[in-house]
């Protein structure tokens, strides 16, 4: 099977190897799976070689620990640039969904767990507000049977019915929520956990 697409020519076999070619005659043997398809240019990028992180690795060892932590500010300053370089280039830096993968990257498991937090403060609160504020659950689910036709509020308890009501109020509050800790979690884990640059 052959493609020709803006002056290149490629040819497919249906075998684990394919031949990659142009219309000046040079031909490549590569990997389906795309390991490499010529030396000039590689799928996977290694930063360093097994040997340069060996030198490196006695390098770092005969550091003083003053020295250390001085190169580790420098580097951590220096990845959060290139991040931000990168969140500009992608225009990941200017929404909502790439602040938060962006905090995901940089935060993993505080993130989840002062989300959660976040989320059961905010059902504890809804529930207590519900509870002691005398919101009658039962007469809210009997309004929805009206409209669905269900029969539900024969069958709930009245305590289950506040709990059940003060989480489908929780979870209508997350586009509250979300944005909330996408701008409260850096300022929350830098006091907790101050950054070390």
């Amino acid at each position: 099977m052959a493609l020709h697409s803006r002056g290149l020519a490629f040819s497919f076999s249906f075998s684990s190897r394919i031949l990659v070619g142009n219309l000046h005659g040079r031909y490549r043997l590569g990997c389906i799976a795309g390991v490499v398809l010529d030396s000039t240019s590689r799928k996977w990028y290694t930063p360093m070689t097994a040997e340069e992180q060996e030198k490196e690795k006695a390098r770092v060892h005969h550091l003083s620990p003053e020295d250390k932590e001085k190169e580790l500010r420098q580097l951590n300053r220096e990845i959060s640039r290139l991040e931000m370089l990168r969140g500009i280039n992608t225009g990941e830096l200017f929404t909502w969904s790439g602040r938060y993968k962006a905090l995901m990257r940089d935060y993993g498991f505080p993130l989840f767990l002062y989300y959660w937090v976040t989320w059961s403060s905010m059902g504890v609160l809804t529930f207590l507000v519900i509870d002691l504020g005398g919101l009658d659950a039962m007469q809210m689910i009997s309004n929805v049977d009206q409209y669905t036709g269900w029969g539900l509020a024969g069958k709930v308890d009245p305590q289950l019915g506040k709990i059940g009501l003060a989480l489908v109020v929780n979870e209508m509050m997350e586009p509250i929520r979300l944005p909330f800790v996408v701008a409260t979690l850096k300022p929350v884990m830098d006091t907790v956990s101050p950054p070390k640059y």
